[in-house]
């Protein structure tokens, strides 16, 4: 009889090591799917943030091509009030902040979008000349600078340009989305 006792205790044994062992795995599965479920909340939260930000600096645009055709508070003629240093030397002239020109030569050896400063003056916050609201839910407003561009197109009578370059952040500073639009003269279809 002490055979069959010891033999029952040698498969209850057995039985708490294969249940440890259930309880392990489910364990690693439980782990695995809140990593798995954490990390696919913080792609759709970035991926929002992007979105956001994407938004904001198509709303940058929009609020730049205002200022060209004349939509808002300033009117641009040509390329009257665009300097070098998009308007920074002229603290007087809050008018010609954000517009940037780099000569008639049309010899753009460094963009200027790429030597500006895009969180602060010179470049120009969104619906400051147009009076647009602010954008909802985001660190900073966007900020743009239109820069004057002259370039001989054949067909067009009017060879200026304006390319303007929008940044703008989304709720986290972290995530910054630039874009650039250019306006003018289209040639006509060949």
């Amino acid at each position: 009889m002490t055979h069959q006792s010891h033999g029952g205790a040698r498969q209850r044994g057995m039985v708490l090591v294969i249940g440890l062992i259930f309880l392990l795995l489910l364990t690693i599965i439980g782990t695995t799917a809140i990593r798995t479920s954490t990390l696919d909340e913080r792609m759709a939260e970035n991926l929002r943030d992007r979105n956001l930000a994407f938004q904001a600096a198509e709303a940058a645009l929009r609020d730049a091509e205002q200022d060209i055709s004349g939509g808002g508070a300033r009117v641009i003629n040509g390329f009257t009030g665009f300097t070098v240093d998009c308007g920074a030397s002229t603290s007087g002239n809050p008018m010609d902040d954000g517009l940037c020109y780099n000569g008639a030569s049309g010899d753009y050896t460094t963009d200027i979008w790429t030597t500006v400063d895009m969180t602060a003056a010179p470049s120009v916050e969104y619906g400051r000349f147009t009076s647009e609201g602010s954008l909802p839910n985001l660190s900073v407003q966007p900020r743009y600078i239109i820069e004057g561009i002259h370039r001989t197109v054949s067909g067009c009578t009017d060879n200026r340009y304006y390319r303007v370059t929008a940044r703008a952040q989304g709720e986290s500073a972290n995530t910054v989305v630039w874009l650039q639009a250019t306006y003018g003269c289209k040639p006509p279809p060949p």
